[in-house]
Formats: structure tokens, C-alpha cells, sequence
């Protein structure tokens, strides 16, 4: 269920990249199933994702000034 839905007013939200999370994730598991197998030491790695703002109507233009319009 999209939450987004239930809100009166479209909120701004962050989306996140899940196809290519998920690929890495994959990636991942895949990598240390094998170094299970040829010893007991895993690498631990961080990996970082850019997720991107997604305006809607819930944001206020600051920039906008009502009184010139």
C-alpha cells in the first residue's frame, strides 16, 4: 500500500534506489558466500546510495512572495 495516498496533500518524500540496493546486496551475499568457503574472513564493506528528493505539495516555496503576484 502507497502511504503517499492517505495524505490530503501530497507529501515530499526520499526515494531510494532500491533496484540497484538490491543488486548490491545481492553482489554482496554472493561475495561472502565464497569467502566462506575458501576461509573463515569476511570482508565488511559500506556502501552508499544516492537517493533523491521528490518535491511535492507539502513544501512551501520560501522564494515565492504572494504579495507580488
Amino acid at each position: 500500500m502507497l502511504f503517499r495516498s492517505l495524505a490530503p496533500v501530497p507529501l515530499t518524500t526520499i526515494s531510494q534506489p532500491t533496484t540497484e540496493i538490491g543488486h548490491a546486496a545481492a553482489k554482496l551475499i554472493l561475495e561472502n558466500i565464497k569467502a566462506v568457503k575458501i576461509g573463515p574472513k569476511m570482508r565488511v564493506q559500506q556502501v552508499q546510495f544516492i537517493p533523491q528528493l521528490v518535491i511535492r505539495q507539502s513544501v512551501k516555496d520560501l522564494n515565492h512572495n504572494p504579495i507580488d503576484s
